[in-house]
């Protein structure tokens, strides 16, 4: 009845659409008639025109190829229906279960919009009397806007490229894995040519997550079985681009001071991390501290107050504070960077991009502000 014949290729002005829908059994009307432009259908939200086919062979339509929906045989009474199709016939007849249909032609391309009577799908174009087949054949219920559907049929699909994938990998083909068309693809492939060969370098990706996540998998699959993991981790680290324990602003002790006015209002200034000084005791954790002193009347009857809390290594808050008050803690934002209290008692900024490695092995990776425990 049809038969395809490649990739649809001309699109030009295939949205020259019937307003008036013409029924499947009116007898024939001239070529052309009864067409007005539908701005809103033109085209799809990434440019591709009505009728056409993009890049990764998705068809511009308002709805799936009904002639490729085999369980679907029979049109719907009183639906509105487009067809198109591309023949050689300079002055072809367009029939639908053997009754002529008014069409537009522009080109090689047929176009019918219709309302059906009901009945079977099936489309005849003859020339000169005669029958002939047709190509790049599509057919579907009108909606209110185009959208893209996955059509091989009518497209040309590019080839899937997951065998590339493995392929290059392989042979650890970094220029045929940044060849790649899907960018999920060549992330995937980078993050696997850096574990394949230890290298960081190839971790470096737009998106944050995406770098902490290959530079993770660099790691655990190349020091999971090693006498010692923080040599193995400084090894691969200091192959890299990326500073190790470069120097993040840090210190002692987190410390908040401010006065008390006359209405009972503590000012404070911002949070400061000191470099041991005010460090009243020995700890095994980082130490903060929030005071603020007030005058009293007339700036009689001084006195200060002072809450101090200890914070446990690893910790890491998020650009943000504590600061204790009754026995609870408060979130502050005063630093635009996430601060870390360190497994050496100390707190770090996390204020340019590198690696933090401590003695037990344990490391963090700052970038963009933000720290990464691996």
């Amino acid at each position: 009845m049809y038969k395809k014949r490649g990739v649809l290729v001309f699109v030009g002005l295939i949205l020259l659409l019937s307003s008036v829908f013409v029924d499947a059994r009116i007898p024939e009307q001239p070529s052309g008639s009864n067409l007005v432009d539908n701005s809103n259908a033109l085209q799809c939200s990434d440019g591709t025109l009505f009728g056409s086919c993009n890049s990764e062979g998705f068809l511009c339509a308002s709805d799936i190829n009904l002639l490729n929906e085999e369980d679907i045989t029979h049109l719907v009474n009183s639906k509105k229906y487009l067809f198109f199709a591309e023949t050689n016939c300079f002055n072809p007849v367009v029939k639908l279960n053997g009754n002529r249909i008014a069409f537009s032609k522009t080109g090689k391309r047929i176009v019918s919009q219709f309302t059906s009577t009901g009945g079977a799908k099936l489309f005849t174009i003859e020339c000169d009397g005669v029958e002939e087949e047709f190509g790049n054949a599509y057919l579907g219920e009108v909606e209110n806007s185009a959208r893209l559907i996955k059509d091989c049929g009518l497209c040309s699909c590019p080839e899937d490229e997951t065998e590339k994938l493995k392929e290059y990998v392989l042979v650890n083909n970094l220029a045929g894995v940044n060849s790649l068309s899907t960018e999920s693809y060549r992330n995937v492939g980078r993050a696997k040519i850096a574990v394949n060969n230890r290298d960081l370098n190839l971790c470096e990706f737009e998106n944050a997550i995406d770098s902490v996540t290959c530079i993770q998998q660099v790691f655990d699959f190349n020091c999971d079985d090693v006498t010692s993991l923080v040599g193995c981790r400084e090894g691969i680290i200091g192959t890299s681009d990326i500073a190790i324990n470069p120097n993040f602003q840090n210190g002692r002790l987190l410390s908040r001071g401010g006065e008390l006015n006359e209405f009972g209002n503590v000012f404070y200034d911002d949070w400061s991390i000191r470099n041991g000084d005010d460090i009243s005791r020995s700890t095994d954790k980082c130490d903060t501290k929030s005071s603020y002193n007030s005058g009293g009347v007339f700036g009689f009857f001084k006195k200060s107050s002072s809450y101090r809390f200890e914070v446990d290594h690893g910790r890491i808050f998020k650009k943000e504070v504590l600061e204790r008050v009754r026995g609870e803690y408060t979130l502050l934002n005063t630093f635009s960077q996430d601060l870390l209290c360190g497994y050496d008692d100390y707190w770090y900024l996390c204020d340019k991009e590198g690696f933090k490695i401590f003695d037990n092995g344990e490391v963090y990776y700052c970038r963009e502000g933000a720290w990464i425990k691996l």
